[in-house]
């Protein structure tokens, strides 16, 4: 288990640790890349910001980026150390009582998946129930959408793997681009009810600055989310969930 905090967030580390260890849960913090302090010339063979501006009409932020390089140094280090799985949280994510019990059934479940998200901002349709997790009164799903959240996550050395290939160009947040699953080619799926909320704390990123778009660069945009849809839809119909083969 790794939670990624900023090395300056003193405060949301230390709650952080209080309620993981209120919890009795073994964790280890991984200092956040701090992306006001990037120099940003030294990613700029992976940095298509300007996909993101013509997409949703914002810059992506440094605290955006500095969010995006942590996440994915340690996808890194998951895949190369080849984990059956890891959970990530952010320091702002609050873990339910049963926290410890969802994280302990997910790998013994009979589905095959990449990525389960923990944390969700509200309930989203689901496309399909896999099954329960355990008897924890929560499901395994996967969502009719993409829901966007680094809160707090259970990935495989496998889902790293995909996501260190798809994710590798920075075009858009990082909770945007590895919830892609229709295009990443990731097996996403979700714990329903969420096991984990938000602390409300304010956040360390930074408000992303509005940037002007043609009309063209608009109906492009527009054009793109509706593909997305149809996208969604047809990977849905053609890639059922996988159970674990023996």
């Amino acid at each position: 288990m790794y939670v990624i905090s900023l090395a300056r967030a003193v405060q949301r580390r230390e709650a952080m640790r209080k309620r993981l260890d209120a919890l009795g849960l073994r964790y280890e913090i991984v200092d956040a890349v701090d992306g006001f302090a990037l120099d940003m010339r030294e990613y700029a063979g992976r940095l298509r910001a300007d996909k993101w501006r013509k997409l949703r009409g914002r810059e992506l932020s440094p605290g955006e980026i500095g969010c995006y390089l942590s996440h994915y140094q340690l996808w890194e280090r998951i895949a190369a150390e080849e984990k059956e799985c890891a959970v990530v949280l952010e320091d702002d994510a609050i873990p339910r009582a049963d926290f410890a019990a969802v994280i302990a059934k997910l790998p013994l479940l009979p589905w095959e998946w990449d990525v389960v998200l923990l944390s969700a901002r509200k309930r989203y349709a689901a496309d399909c129930v896999l099954c329960e997790i355990g008897e924890t009164g929560r499901r395994l799903v996967r969502y009719r959408r993409r829901v966007g959240t680094t809160r707090a996550y259970i990935i495989t050395a496998k889902g790293a793997r995909k996501l260190c290939d798809y994710c590798y160009e920075i075009r858009a947040p990082v909770d945007w681009s590895y919830a892609e699953w229709w295009r990443n080619g990731v097996a996403f799926y979700g714990a329903d009810p969420a096991a984990a909320s938000h602390a409300q704390t304010p956040s360390t990123i930074g408000k992303p600055r509005r940037l002007p778009r043609t009309l063209g660069e608009r109906i492009a945009a527009a054009a793109t989310m509706h593909r997305d849809w149809w996208r969604r839809h047809i990977f849905r119909w053609t890639h059922p969930p996988q159970k674990k083969t023996d």
